[in-house]
């Protein structure tokens, strides 16, 4: 079983401890699933488009083939369940996505500074600390750090969501970012499993050692750079959805809120204690739904019996 104290903290397991629920995290690292679900699968084949795309282009593959070809890398690295349609859906999705990926990036004049990179760094008491940075770029020379989102395109349809600047002002993903690219590290290029060490990777991989203090940080939204399939009050058919770019500018408030969060977190890890402070409800969610009810409650997660509420056949 995966021990998660020993492996480095990722802003997945922070957010999922602070914004939903302590023992959800550690139990989900504890137990992962045999074959992660197909959006799973058409946001890594996106990413390998992303890095192969800013660090060498296609090499006069269509956008399609390159779809393809970034699906079998993806497949071979890890356990993904997805039908033939879902499969068919992730490499039409991926190639429109790149068409209009590829027109913003020419449009904006990006100057790709890297992608896909893996820095790795120490909290303040040592443990292990893993981000991936999507895009590093420059724009009208302000350096961007952004993370790519394809949040709305694995469903029947694309839904493009705005992502408003609130959002990312709240973001623990990107506090953590911001702050760890600016505090340096060593960054990598190449696969990293989520759970190797520090000490790991670094013995396999060349690391540089950076630092870089972003000017904006924040999404690109990869919905909004499909066609509208139909006219609407939004627009026409045919156009695009919509700016794919939110940024907010950097601000050391952003790394207060991150190392906050962290030290939140590496505080219940130290004393191995994952409390429970409310009955979680989250939308149609809550603890009675959650595939986790019978380890949480057996004392993998929290010495404490189960609750009143919580009936006693769901917990055997």
């Amino acid at each position: 079983m995966i021990d998660v104290s020993k492996i480095p903290l990722r802003s997945s397991f922070i957010s999922t401890a602070i914004a939903k629920c302590w023992r959800l995290a550690k139990l989900e690292v504890e137990n992962p699933l045999d074959a992660k679900p197909h959006y799973f699968l058409g946001g890594q084949v996106f990413a390998l488009m992303c890095d192969q795309y800013f660090s060498k282009g296609f090499g006069g593959a269509t956008l399609y083939e390159a779809a393809a070809y970034c699906f079998v890398q993806a497949t071979k690295s890890e356990n993904y369940e997805y039908s033939d349609y879902q499969k068919t859906t992730i490499l039409q999705r991926c190639a429109e996505g790149f068409e209009g990926l590829d027109k913003w990036v020419r449009d904006m004049d990006i100057s790709v500074i890297g992608s896909e990179i893996e820095v790795r760094s120490l909290t303040d008491s040592g443990r292990d600390i893993a981000i991936k940075i999507d895009l590093l770029c420059e724009i009208g020379g302000k350096i961007y750090l952004l993370d790519v989102k394809t949040f709305g395109m694995w469903g029947k349809s694309i839904t493009a969501a705005v992502v408003g600047e609130e959002q990312l002002r709240q973001s623990i993903q990107l506090a953590l970012y911001s702050y760890f690219l600016d505090r340096g590290g060593l960054m990598y290029r190449g696969y990293v499993g989520r759970t190797e060490t520090n000490a790991e990777v670094a013995a396999r991989l060349p690391p540089v050692r950076g630092r870089i203090t972003p000017d904006l940080v924040g999404y690109i939204n990869i919905a909004m750079l499909t066609k509208r399939k139909r006219t609407t009050a939004n627009g026409n058919v045919g156009e695009w959805r919509g700016d794919p770019l939110t940024v907010i500018p950097y601000d050391p408030a952003m790394a207060e809120y991150a190392v906050e969060q962290i030290n939140a977190v590496e505080i219940m890890q130290t004393f191995n204690q994952y409390p429970r402070t409310t009955r979680f409800v989250r939308g149609s969610s809550s603890c009675s739904g959650c595939q986790f009810k019978r380890d949480c409650w057996s004392g993998r997660a929290a010495p404490a019996a189960p609750p009143s509420w919580l009936a006693k056949q769901e917990t055997k």
